[in-house]
């Protein structure tokens, strides 16, 4: 249960952090009207299939890194 709260979290910064980044301009000018304006958004979804991109991106490059640990941690044993 611990392992699912951790990529909870993982998720939840990484849409914090695109969302942020993608729309600073917009967040910062005028955060009430953009905060509104995602309730009619035609495709008010789109965050999440960015937030999962990023989310598959990420994960490969941990299952990389993590399986170059294991062969590291088997070369030394």
């Amino acid at each position: 249960m611990k392992r699912v709260w951790k990529e909870i979290a993982i998720f939840t910064i990484i849409f914090i952090v695109l969302s942020l980044g993608i729309h600073m301009d917009k967040w910062l000018t005028s955060p009430m009207a953009h905060f509104k304006q995602l309730h009619s958004h035609v495709m008010p979804w789109h965050p999440f299939i960015y937030t999962f991109l990023g989310y598959l991106v990420l994960g490969v490059i941990r299952a990389l890194l993590l399986l170059i640990k294991s062969i590291f941690i088997k070369l030394n044993a």
